[in-house]
């Protein structure tokens, strides 16, 4: 009877054990989701004071439907993490304004979106010009997935340095609009800022037309000059226009095309838009300008 006993807690104290090593098991497999999430850079060299463009990637590579957070308009709602290696990593904080929501990705689908990362806490410039101080950096992608929470991708590596030439002469133009943009911390911009602001971006387009300063300072002059309303006319379609024959590859032009889409809705409709559009592709000659053209129509055509 004694024997019966033993052999019945044994067995039972074996049971019990066995059920907590296959609990033990299935709490360290760490939970996946079917995202593949990468990040890429067209360059691993870059100069002081001009904007880090990343590329984020993310593809469905499991079998089922799964969602991925997002921004209203579908933009994929990321989020970085960058470190020059003298400090913990800093947070974008691309997700942390804006409505988001979850959206649904099928198998073998993917989406992608390349994004300036420079205007970081503790970079350097005014708010709208911040870039990264000179150095070795480490960049790495953060995504949110509805059922698995953060998924982080691989990292890359980039050195900013100093600008030599052409552009060391660009970069020291480049500071008067850093320290113009400083003066609005303190008081609100008027409209003679906005007048100011204008020219002197023109004229640093046409000085500098291939320089790595010269998108970013053409996009914020659409700002100034839709206030102001100044050479808020065909004299901007005529700049985006040269920059973008220009700078074919320049991350700028997917921006500064919607740019000109919207001043040609008030100029004259969707007869201007598809006139703007040809003439572009027409003088640029170029398959990456074409791909960005269709891919901006086909954008607009979801859209509305």
């Amino acid at each position: 009877m004694i024997f019966d006993k033993l052999r019945y807690f044994s067995g039972l104290f074996a049971i019990v054990v066995l059920c907590m090593v296959v609990y033990t098991a299935c709490a360290r497999k760490p939970l996946t989701s079917n995202f593949e999430f990468s990040i890429s850079s067209s360059k691993q060299r870059y100069i002081l004071g001009e904007p880090v463009y990343i590329k984020f990637i993310v593809e469905n590579k499991g079998n089922s439907t799964d969602s991925i957070l997002n921004f209203e308009d579908g933009t994929l709602a990321f989020d970085a993490e960058i470190s020059n290696g003298d400090s913990s990593p800093i947070p974008y904080g691309g997700t942390s304004t804006g409505i988001k929501y979850y959206t649904k990705i099928n198998p073998g689908e993917s989406k992608e979106m390349t994004s300036c990362v420079s205007a970081l806490r503790g970079s350097e410039g005014s708010p709208l010009y911040a870039y990264f101080p000179k150095g070795k950096y480490t960049a790495r992608g953060i995504i949110k997935n509805e059922k698995y929470g953060v998924i982080k991708s691989n990292t890359i590596n980039y050195i900013i340095e100093s600008p030599a030439g052409q552009e060391e002469a660009a970069f020291n133009d480049f500071q008067y609009f850093i320290n113009y943009n400083n003066i609005f911390k303190n008081r609100r911009k008027t409209k003679e800022d906005n007048i100011a602001l204008t020219d002197k971006a023109v004229e640093f387009l046409y000085n500098y037309p291939n320089s790595a300063y010269a998108g970013r300072i053409l996009v914020q002059s659409y700002y100034d000059r839709d206030y102001g309303k100044y050479k808020y006319d065909e004299t901007l379609l005529a700049d985006i226009e040269f920059y973008i024959t220009n700078n074919i590859n320049s991350p700028e032009n997917r921006s500064l095309i919607y740019i000109a889409l919207s001043l040609c809705e008030k100029l004259g409709g969707k007869s201007k838009e598809e006139a703007f559009l040809f003439n572009l592709s027409a003088k640029c000659n170029s398959d990456i300008i074409n791909k960005l053209i269709d891919q901006i129509k086909s954008a607009k055509n979801e859209h509305h």
